[in-house]
């Protein structure tokens, strides 16, 4: 879920105006940024012999979380989106590793995600709508061993130019096994965020997530979000989340590098 609301996120950002290629079509927006500047373009910026290919983006990095006993978590993710138009495509995974001090104590593949999604986009109002599947690809120790569905909605509201408003909320249906009757649950993060400069955004939320397991407490916490932007292509996230209940750990650390190609 901080995979996808991280690329999310990114789009919230505020850039100076740039028209790098002169043809009228500001770089944030331009689908076709190398058309010569004596060519009509159309609203997307491209000519008439220039094709959208669409956007695929790429975000890779590690998580790492330690909770009151010292025992830390790290995990490797990888995040993959292709967005063409209004809707997008995006897979993500995990490997996870165990540890108290130098000791390793478990690595395991994570579970897949694969989900698309559909977006409805004005000036102020982006909102976005998914289904996608959790394929059960982890270990039992650290997954369910079963297949998921869930459906999600982001909604982001611009207020100003540089400050937003969203709202991320998931539902998932849990896959049951012979044995387990796993409960379905829901995901949610509501949070503010701010463009300090044309290439650093900053967001505050709370996040909340529900357990396919009974008896077992919400992950709760409050996080702090930050991306920059080193080019059009480049960019990097950091993310601090402070654990609000005993079942989330008490400080998680995520640091991920992103290369966009249009």
């Amino acid at each position: 879920m901080k995979l996808f609301s991280a690329l999310i996120l990114l789009s919230s950002i505020t850039f100076a105006y740039q028209d790098s290629d002169i043809d009228g079509v500001e770089d944030s927006v331009d689908k076709c940024p190398d058309s010569s500047f004596d060519e009509i373009v159309d609203e997307n910026g491209c000519s008439p012999n220039q094709h959208y290919l669409g956007v695929l983006t790429l975000l890779a990095g590690s998580d790492i979380s330690a909770d009151k006993h010292s025992q830390t978590t790290t995990n490797f993710n990888f995040f993959a989106n292709y967005r063409y138009s209004n809707w997008d495509i995006t897979l993500s995974n995990a490997n996870n590793t165990a540890s108290t001090s130098s000791n390793s104590i478990s690595a395991d593949y994570g579970d897949l995600y694969l989900s698309t999604g559909y977006y409805m986009e004005s000036a102020i109002l982006m909102t976005k709508l998914d289904v996608g599947t959790k394929l059960a690809t982890a270990e039992k120790d650290t997954g369910t061993g079963e297949n998921d569905l869930f459906t999600s909605l982001y909604v982001n509201r611009n207020i100003s130019q540089k400050q937003n408003l969203y709202l991320y909320y998931r539902y998932t249906l849990s896959g049951d096994s012979r044995h387990v009757d796993y409960k379905d649950f829901h995901t949610y993060s509501i949070g503010s965020g701010y463009a300090l400069t044309p290439n650093w955004y900053s967001a505050f939320s709370y996040d909340y997530s529900g357990s396919p397991y009974s008896h077992t407490q919400p992950y709760k916490a409050v996080s702090w979000f930050n991306s920059y932007a080193f080019s059009k292509r480049l960019f990097a996230t950091i993310n601090y989340a402070y654990g609000l209940n005993d079942i989330s750990p008490a400080h998680m650390v995520s640091l991920k590098m992103g290369v966009r190609f249009e």
